[in-house]
């Protein structure tokens, strides 16, 4: 019995003196993330979007409990600011419309060995039936977009 408690004793002391020993900066953690986060809009302040990212970001500061700032990026050339903005880890406001628009971002070409690249693989399907049986049989139609020979071949 007295070996066990000799041991709990021993144990217990090398616990306290290394708690002791061990410097104050290690047991703070700081909070994540260090800086506000930089909410960008890539369009003019008192747009429309201008709005609705304020409320974003009031939601995301409440949410986090870290202060959110929105910057406009729409008084310049706002591709490239973007561009490099997401390249440095920031949070962007995406906002969904015309994927063809002239002001998007320019990415980087496909590259299997990149970590970087945005790739979008949707099949994207709308239909109606103002024409009767015909559009939904051909709305189910499982054509491969980049397959330039089974397009042309597809015919009515």
């Amino acid at each position: 019995m007295t070996t066990i408690k000799f041991r709990r004793a021993a144990l217990t002391a090398v616990a306290i003196l290394s708690s002791t020993l061990l410097p104050a900066h290690v047991n703070a953690q700081q909070s994540w993330p260090e800086h506000p986060i930089k909410l960008i809009v890539p369009f003019a302040p008192g747009g429309s979007d201008d709005p609705i990212a304020r409320v974003v970001a009031n939601k995301l500061a409440a949410r986090l409990g870290q202060n959110v700032v929105v910057e406009n990026t729409g008084t310049g050339p706002e591709q490239i600011e973007v561009s490099h903005n997401l390249m440095a880890a920031f949070v962007a406001f995406a906002r969904s419309g015309n994927p063809n628009n002239a002001r998007m971002p320019e990415w980087k070409p496909y590259d299997r060995t990149a970590r970087t690249t945005m790739t979008i693989d949707v099949k994207c399907r709308a239909v109606n039936n103002f024409h009767g049986a015909d559009l939904v049989a051909g709305s189910a139609l499982q054509l491969d977009p980049f397959n330039r020979a089974a397009l042309l071949t597809y015919r009515d």
